[in-house]
């Protein structure tokens, strides 16, 4: 009983009910819930108190991602990719062309996606040709979360017709909602987007959106879009945004949708409807979480 104790069918009080009433209350515990949604907590390594953390699955407390850019008639300059929604852990880089040409590339990171510059990944530029390349040699292991990735041309010989480059990392992964699920993302990258749509993936199994980031490229450009649920490629779709999203060369963010589940087996598709000032490109990334199976 709170606030005393029975011995031998006798009461007695120990004058309590002054304590704690919320378990961040405590002398012990953190001090607040903010930022720590869906974590748990756990006795922390010198043993002196509580903390949130994160789940780590047994056998693997990370999932590895990859993200591809596939360039058609490749550049010098840079082409936007996706921006990180958590911190990663870099594993590997792989790259080829379609012909026998080579193109000479890094990747950058940036704070955001209208900066002039960043910092390369990669220690050392990677040359691409048909026999392909692949690197591990990273500048830092990882990089933070909100970081925008390009990958930068800064070299050619020939007229390379494609180059398909693929970033391979690794995510902490966690126990959400009683489910093991990992967040993921994907990414449309469109040279001198127009007016129409614009196919992505097929989605494996259900996931849940939960933000779309974009911007574009150009001095005063603007791109208004929509996200489409479908059930086949050539079916009409359903707007997943609860209204559409203009970005400029600042970006852009929205975190309403009319539907936050897209169940497996539909296809997304961007419905690009506005454009002003004609861009050079277009960046929209979306991120979901999604089940993960061992």
């Amino acid at each position: 009983m709170l606030g005393g104790f029975y011995v031998s069918n006798s009461y007695y009080s120990t004058g309590g009910g002054g304590g704690a009433s919320t378990f961040t209350e405590l002398t012990d515990t953190p001090t607040s819930y903010t930022d720590h949604g869906e974590k748990i907590v756990k006795v922390k390594a010198d043993e002196s108190g509580l903390e949130f953390a994160e789940v780590s699955i047994i056998g693997s407390s990370t999932e590895e991602l990859s993200f591809s850019w596939v360039i058609d008639s490749p550049a010098t300059g840079y082409i936007p990719g996706l921006r990180l929604w958590r911190s990663v852990y870099w594993k590997r880089i792989d790259a080829y062309v379609v012909d026998l040409t080579s193109v000479t590339f890094n990747i950058e990171q940036r704070v955001s996606p209208d900066t002039t510059t960043g910092d390369y990944i990669l220690a050392t530029n990677l040359v691409a040709d048909q026999d392909g390349v692949s690197s591990t040699n990273f500048v830092d292991t990882s990089s933070a979360e909100g970081t925008y990735l390009f990958v930068h041309i800064t070299g050619m010989s020939g007229a390379p017709s494609t180059l398909v480059v693929q970033l391979v990392y690794e995510v902490p992964a966690r126990m959400l909602s009683g489910n093991l699920e990992v967040f993921d993302s994907y990414t449309w990258s469109i040279v001198d987007p127009q007016v129409m749509g614009y196919p992505g993936p097929r989605v494996e199994d259900d996931i849940t959106l939960l933000r779309v980031d974009g911007f574009c490229i150009g001095s005063t450009s603007t791109t208004s879009f929509n996200i489409e649920s479908r059930v086949s490629p050539d079916s009409t779709g359903a707007d997943l945004l609860i209204s559409e999203l203009t970005v400029t060369p600042s970006g852009g963010s929205l975190t309403d949708f009319s539907a936050s589940t897209v169940s497996g087996g539909s296809w997304l598709w961007l419905d690009v409807s506005q454009v002003t000032a004609s861009p050079t490109r277009l960046g929209v990334t979306l991120k979901y979480k999604k089940p993960i199976h061992y």
